[in-house]
C-alpha cells in the first residue's frame, strides 16, 4: 500500500523549505481536469466541433488553457456496439485505439493522463448480473488462477501499448466503481456464491502487480487508484478490502445520487483516509450549468436533486463553476489530490455514445463545459479558480525561474523567465487569485499580508510554472 502520510509530509516539507531558503522547487500538484472519453468519437463520427468564442479549437488545449492539469480516459473491452446501434458506427470510445488517441492529445496539450481500466464492456447485453466477467473472459470466471493471470497480462499489455505511443499514465485505476463484486460467473445474481472479499482482493492485486511491475521497470511514477462511489461506502469498503495494494481512493460523488454517510465534510474524508495511509481524489463529480437540453436523449441528474442550497438555481454556468470549485478547494486544503470532473466533453449529438435503450445523444449536455452551440462556457473556469499549482518539475535541461528574495518584504523579483511567459498571477493557499499582471520581472507586494502564497507564470504554450512565495512579517 502506498504511503500517503510520507508523500504528503515530503511535499509539504519541500514547499516550506523552498519558501524559506529560495530553493527552486515545485509546489504540491493540484490535479484538476475532466474525463475526455468521448471527444474523438464525437468529432469523427458525430461531426461535433468544440469551439471557443465561435472558433473551432482543440478541446484538450481549451481545458489546459483554463487551468486543467489532467485528463481521464477509460479503457473497456469489446463489444462496443450492439443491436441498439444497428447499422450505425460502434461507439468505440473505450477501445485501445481511441484511448491511445485521447491520452496522446491530452499529453500534447500539456496534461497528465489518468487511465481507468474497466475490465468490462458497456455494450454487453448478454450478462445476467451487473458483475459478470466480460464476454472475452466469461468462460474462465470460475477459475481464479487463470483469471488472475489474464488480468495481469491484459493490464501490462495495455500500458505497453500506451508507452509505444509515448504516453505513460500518471494514475491508473484498476476497475471502475468497484463497490461490490468483481469478475463473477454469468449467472443471475441470486445464484452467485456469497460475496468473497478475499477473492476480489486477490484478483485486483494481480492487476495492480502489473501496474507496479511496469512502473518499476521504467522508473515511472504511477499511482494506483481504487474507484468506488458514494462517500457513505468508504469506511466499509476500505475495511473490507484488507490487503489490497493501492495508493489512492478515487470516489464518484454526485450530490443528487450519493450520501456523505458518517462524514460531515470533505476534509473529514481526506483525514480519515490519511490515517490509513491513503490519498484521496474526487474522481467523478458534475454540476448543471443549464436546465435545458439540446438532443433527444433523456437528461439525468437534474437541478432539483443535484444543486445544494446556496448555489444559483435554476442553474447557470456560475452554479457549475462555484460548486465544483468549492468542493475541490476543500479537498485540496485538507491535503487531497483534487477533482476530475466527469463528462465535461459529453455534448449533445445525434449519434450513439452509449448503446442502450435511452437512445442517441447525451444525458449530460446540461453538465458539459461546452454550451448547446458548441462554445466553451464559463463553468470550465472552476479549475483556474483552484489550481494554484499546475506544473510538474521541469526536466533537468530546463532552467527553472527564480523568485527572490525569500521571504519578501514589499516587493520581489523574477529571473530566468521563459520567453513565452505572458501573464503572472498570485494565489492564496486556499486557491484565490488575488493579483494578475502582464509579464514583469518586478512584483509589488506591499498590499499583501504576511504568509505563504503561490506565483503562477502563464505561458503562450498553455504551460505554467508555479513558485512558492513567502511574505515576511
Amino acid at each position: 500500500m502506498g504511503s500517503f502520510t510520507t508523500r504528503r509530509t515530503r511535499r509539504l516539507a519541500t514547499l516550506l523549505v523552498a519558501a524559506a531558503v529560495c530553493t527552486p522547487a515545485t509546489a504540491q500538484q493540484a490535479w484538476v481536469g475532466s474525463s475526455m472519453y468521448f471527444v474523438g468519437h464525437l468529432e469523427e463520427v458525430c461531426g461535433i466541433e468544440y469551439r471557443e468564442g465561435g472558433v473551432v479549437t482543440d478541446p484538450f488545449q481549451s481545458l489546459a488553457n483554463h487551468g486543467a492539469t489532467i485528463a481521464r480516459a477509460a479503457l473497456h473491452l469489446e463489444p462496443y456496439g450492439n443491436h441498439y446501434t444497428n447499422t450505425r458506427p460502434d461507439p468505440d470510445w473505450g477501445s485501445p485505439a481511441r484511448v491511445e488517441e485521447t491520452l496522446v492529445r491530452a499529453q500534447n496539450a500539456g496534461l497528465a493522463s489518468f487511465l481507468t481500466i474497466g475490465y468490462d464492456s458497456y455494450a454487453d447485453t448478454q450478462k445476467n448480473n451487473p458483475y459478470a466477467a466480460p464476454p472475452r473472459w466469461r468462460w474462465m470466471a470460475s477459475n481464479e488462477a487463470l483469471l488472475a493471470d489474464t488480468l495481469y497480462a491484459y493490464t501490462y499489455r495495455q500500458l505497453e501499448r500506451l508507452e509505444g505511443a509515448g504516453v505513460i499514465p500518471r494514475f491508473v485505476a484498476v476497475g471502475n466503481e468497484i463497490n461490490w463484486r468483481f469478475m463473477e460467473p454469468n449467472v443471475p445474481e441470486s445464484q452467485l456464491s456469497d460475496f468473497d472479499a478475499a477473492r476480489k482482493v486477490r484478483l485486483l492485486n494481480s492487476a495492480v502487480s502489473a501496474v507496479r511491475d511496469f512502473a518499476t521497470e521504467r522508473s515511472a511514477e504511477i499511482d494506483v487508484v481504487m474507484h468506488i462511489f458514494s462517500a457513505s461506502n468508504i469506511t466499509w469498503w476500505v475495511n473490507t478490502h484488507a490487503g489490497l495494494d493501492y495508493d489512492v481512493l478515487g470516489l464518484s460523488f454526485y450530490h443528487g445520487w450519493h450520501s456523505m454517510g458518517s462524514f460531515r465534510t470533505w476534509a473529514a474524508v481526506v483525514n480519515w483516509l490519511e490515517a490509513r495511509d491513503l490519498d484521496f481524489m474526487l474522481l467523478e463529480s458534475a454540476q448543471l450549468w443549464s436546465s435545458g437540453y439540446s438532443d433527444l436523449r433523456v437528461n439525468i441528474l437534474n437541478a432539483g436533486e443535484n444543486i445544494p442550497a446556496g448555489y444559483p438555481n435554476p442553474p447557470t454556468t456560475q452554479t457549475q463553476r462555484q460548486y465544483t470549485a468549492d468542493v475541490t478547494a476543500e479537498i485540496l486544503e485538507a491535503g487531497g489530490l483534487g477533482t476530475i470532473y466527469w463528462g465535461g466533453d459529453w455534448v449533445g449529438s445525434d449519434c450513439y455514445v452509449y448503446p442502450d435503450e435511452y437512445g442517441r445523444g447525451s444525458s449530460w449536455e446540461d453538465k458539459a463545459f461546452w454550451d448547446f452551440e458548441g462554445n466553451l462556457h464559463g463553468g470550465v473556469d472552476w479549475m483556474a479558480d483552484v489550481a494554484v499549482s499546475v506544473e510538474a518539475s521541469p526536466s533537468p535541461d530546463q532552467e527553472r525561474p527564480v523568485l527572490y528574495p525569500q521571504p519578501a518584504a514589499g516587493s520581489a523579483r523574477l529571473s530566468r523567465l521563459a520567453p513565452d511567459v505572458r501573464r503572472i498571477t498570485v494565489w492564496t493557499v486556499d486557491g484565490r487569485r488575488i493579483l494578475s499582471l502582464p509579464r514583469s520581472e518586478f512584483l509589488d507586494l506591499g498590499h499583501l499580508a504576511a504568509g505563504l502564497y503561490f506565483v503562477r507564470l502563464e505561458r503562450d504554450s498553455g504551460r505554467t510554472d508555479t513558485l512558492p512565495l513567502m511574505i515576511a512579517q
